[in-house]
C-alpha cells in the first residue's frame, strides 16, 4: 500500500488514540502506576492505547513491522513506530502536557509523523517531502537567530550523566534565552516545528520518543542531527533540534560532549566504549580494555 494510503488510516486512528487516552486522563486519579525506572512511568493507560495503535495497523498493514514503547517489537523495513503517551509523568499528575506519536518508518527515516495533542485540541502532521500542519494549517519554525530571543527547551534524560546537559543550559542561560522543561518529547518538538519555541536538545531519546517529531520540525524549515536509521531504531541517541538560524551554535555546545551522529555518547568520559554501555550499562555486554572517567548514571 502506498504512503498516502497509511497516512490515510492512521490520521483517524491517532485521534482514537487520543480519545482514548483523553478518559484515562480524565479520570487519573483511579489509574495505577508503575515505575520502570527513576521518574519513568506507565499506567494501563498507556498500555491500552498501544495496544489499540498496535492491532488496528496490524489488521490494516500485516506486513509492517511494528516498535513500541510498551509491547516491543521488531522494527524491519518498513515499520510503524509508536509512543502512545509521551510524557506519562506529566499525564499522571493532571499536567495537559503529553501526547500520542505515530511514525511511519522505511530503513528507519521517517515518512509519516503524526503527533497528537488531545488536551489542546492539535494535530500535526507531516509527509516527507509535503510539508507539516497543525489541523490542516502550514506550520514553519520561527526566524529567530539570537539566543537572546530565543527559547530554548530542554529534556532531562536519565538515561545518561546529568552533566552532558549542564553546559546546554549554561549556554542558553548565558546568551539570555528563556529556558524550560516540559517533561515531553513531543510536546517540545511540535513547539520547534510551529514557532513557539527555537530549539530543543535531549541528551538522549528513543525511537519512540522523537521520529515523528523530527519529520515535523524537518518538514517545518526547521534543522535537526542526523542519526543513520537503524541506529536510533537500535538504541536511540541524541536529539537537537531548532531554527536553522540557531543550529550551528547549538550543535557546537552538543557536540562538545556528544556524537550528534549518534556514534558515541561521551566523548570526553570514554575512549572506545559502545554507546549502548553509556546510555544503559545494564543492558550493555561487558567490555575491556577501556579508559573511562566515572559518571553519574541512573538506569531508566
Amino acid at each position: 500500500m502506498t504512503i498516502d494510503a497509511r497516512l490515510a488510516v492512521a490520521t483517524p486512528l491517532i485521534r482514537e488514540a487520543g480519545e482514548l487516552a483523553a478518559g484515562y486522563f480524565a479520570r487519573r486519579a483511579s489509574l495505577t502506576s508503575e515505575t520502570k525506572g527513576p521518574q519513568d512511568f506507565v499506567s494501563i493507560a498507556d498500555r491500552e492505547v498501544e495496544a489499540l495503535i498496535r492491532a488496528r495497523l496490524a489488521e490494516t498493514f500485516p506486513g509492517d513491522g511494528f516498535l513500541g514503547e510498551e509491547s516491543g517489537g521488531a522494527a524491519g523495513e518498513r515499520c510503524w513506530v509508536v509512543d502512545p503517551i509521551d510524557g506519562t509523568n506529566n499525564f499522571l499528575r493532571g499536567l495537559p502536557l503529553w501526547g500520542v506519536s505515530i511514525a511511519y518508518a522505511i530503513a528507519g527515516e521517517p515518512v509519516i509523523g503524526l503527533i497528537h495533542l488531545p488536551c489542546v485540541g492539535r494535530l500535526y502532521t507531516a509527509v516527507r517531502g509535503h510539508g507539516a500542519t497543525c489541523n490542516g494549517e502550514p506550520i514553519h519554525v520561527s526566524r529567530i537567530g539570537e539566543f537572546a530571543q530565543a527559547t530554548i527547551l530542554i529534556g532531562l534524560s536519565r538515561r545518561t550523566s546529568p552533566d552532558l546537559s549542564l553546559e546546554m543550559i549554561e549556554t542558553a542561560l548565558r546568551g539570555g534565552s528563556a529556558l524550560r522543561c516540559f517533561g515531553t518529547c513531543v510536546v517540545a518538538l511540535v513547539m520547534v516545528a510551529e514557532g513557539t519555541a527555537d530549539g530543543y536538545f535531549e541528551a538522549h531519546v528513543q525511537p519512540w520518543d522523537c521520529l515523528a517529531g523530527l519529520l515535523i520540525v524537518r518538514e517545518a524549515g526547521g534543522r535537526t542531527n542526523d542519526i543513520p536509521g537503524p541506529v536510533m531504531l537500535a538504541r536511540g541517541g541524541p536529539l537537537l533540534a531548532s531554527t536553522p538560524a540557531l543550529y550551528d551554535r547549538l550543535a557546537a555546545v552538543a557536540s562538545a560532549r556528544l556524537d550528534l551522529a549518534g556514534g558515541s555518547a561521551d566523548r570526553e568520559r570514554c575512549e572506545g566504549e559502545p554507546a549502548s554501555s553509556i546510555l544503559d550499562p545494564a543492558r550493555a555486554a561487558p567490555t575491556s580494555g577501556l579508559r573511562c572517567k566515572p559518571a553519574m548514571i541512573s538506569n531508566d
